[in-house]
């Protein structure tokens, strides 16, 4: 029996957890390697972060 798996099957790029949006690390790329992934929630691309992660801090600036 061939083996199932493909190249493409290798290098499918993982997405962001938000938005949908291909990110630009494979599936099998390790987190400690990766800018954007946020433990427990997933892969995020740049724009998705920024917008919950820099809303955040801004938020935390004017009430503290």
């Amino acid at each position: 029996m061939k083996n199932m798996i493909t190249e493409t099957d290798r290098t499918k790029m993982d997405k962001c957890v938000l938005c949908n949006a291909d990110t630009p690390y494979t599936e099998h790329t390790h987190i400690d390697y990766r800018n954007f992934y946020v433990d427990g929630a997933g892969q995020l691309c740049g724009e998705c972060y920024n917008k919950v992660y820099d809303n955040k801090n801004s938020e935390n600036l004017l009430l503290g």
